[in-house]
């Protein structure tokens, strides 16, 4: 496979140059793509973008050579944001902080604190909590509604919220963190079609995508249920389905090495070349001139989530498709057999960032 170990390390030659280029020393935090400094007035740093930014420094060993008042008002940054309820908030109200947006920024600000050595400002959440509504009761009448109340023609969009609540209750105290789960997961078991594994309707890689965001849910609380089913469906859709996205290459990968331990069978070696070969082919069509990747082969989208505006979205790199595009580097190092280590370009990162900022 060096034919495509060599056109995967070009993909990402000037990544993290990018990557530097977006931080902003005087707020600690980094913003959603190029063009938002253009305008920095209307878009400064935002969680989400800070969170990933620090996810791929980690995930590339880069976090270390981060200075200490950097990685301290980083961390600073996070706690800026988190209310005495425990819950991490982006400026903007309730049209910002949906219970989705919510559990993403939980998620992400105590994983980042948690890899900078820095604790919370306040103690965590201790009960469910939106902006539009006090509490969302914890029995099983209430949740299992709420499960069947999603919008299940879009089994990405329904499970990814369905996640969202999982990462906060996770955090909630006991009885009601392990009885809460367990319902989340018993809808979800009664929701999988038999037939072919996953879950809703929509097209193929909208249901493969809602099949990864199950096997977030499931993960370190059960196994996936029918993983056989679900591998075949998704070997299918790689084949027979051009993905046009970041996030479609990275879910259908995510979900294919989230059922493996639970298959009967090794992953055969024409699979392994196909999920290689393809998720390449797609991937490249999303890497950009500024050294980043675009959401869509077309390019990036201004509201990555919630339609919470972040960028001007051109034909340009963002935060939120690099994020992915790492993930994707990482699984198809894992389906060649390789170690994992990050590309070669990380060593440029510090070269991107100012001077005072990297000196030991």
């Amino acid at each position: 496979m060096q034919k495509q170990r060599d056109r995967l390390e070009q993909l990402f030659e000037g990544l993290y140059q990018w990557l530097g280029r977006l931080y902003v020393p005087d707020q600690h935090g980094f913003v959603y793509q190029l063009s938002s400094l253009e305008n920095p007035e209307r878009f400064s740093p935002d969680l989400e973008s800070t969170a990933q930014a620090l996810i791929i420094l980690h995930r590339s060993g880069l976090t270390e050579h981060l200075p200490d008042e950097t990685r301290l008002g980083v961390a600073e940054f996070f706690n800026r944001h988190q209310h005495p309820d425990g819950y991490f908030r982006a400026p903007g109200g309730p049209d910002h902080n949906t219970d989705r947006m919510l559990g993403r920024y939980l998620s992400y600000a105590t994983g980042v604190l948690d890899s900078l050595g820095v604790e919370p400002r306040y103690p965590l959440p201790r009960q469910l909590r939106g902006e539009g509504q006090d509490r969302l009761p914890l029995d099983e009448n209430a949740l299992r509604a709420w499960v069947d109340q999603r919008s299940w023609d879009n089994p990405w969009r329904a499970i990814d919220e369905i996640s969202a609540r999982a990462q906060i209750i996770s955090v909630l105290p006991e009885p009601a963190r392990t009885d809460a789960g367990n319902i989340l997961l018993d809808c979800l078991d009664a929701m999988q079609n038999p037939g072919d594994g996953l879950w809703g309707g929509g097209e193929p890689y909208v249901r493969v995508s809602g099949g990864f965001k199950a096997s977030l849910v499931y993960r370190n609380r059960r196994p996936m249920p029918r993983p056989e089913r679900i591998y075949d469906t998704t070997m299918n859709c790689l084949r027979q389905q051009r993905a046009n996205r970041v996030t479609w290459v990275s879910n259908l990968l995510n979900l294919i090495l989230s059922v493996r331990p639970h298959l009967d069978h090794k992953i055969p070696a024409r699979d392994r070349e196909d999920l290689v070969r393809i998720s390449i082919d797609n991937l490249s069509t999303c890497r950009r001139e500024d050294g980043g990747f675009s959401i869509e082969s077309k390019g990036s989208w201004p509201a990555p989530n919630d339609g919470i505006v972040l960028g001007h979205g051109r034909v340009e790199g963002d935060m939120n498709s690099a994020a992915l595009a790492l993930q994707v580097w990482f699984n198809l190092l894992d389906l060649m057999g390789l170690e994992p280590r990050p590309p070669a370009s990380a060593e440029g990162f510090r070269a991107a960032m100012p001077e005072r900022l990297t000196a030991r």
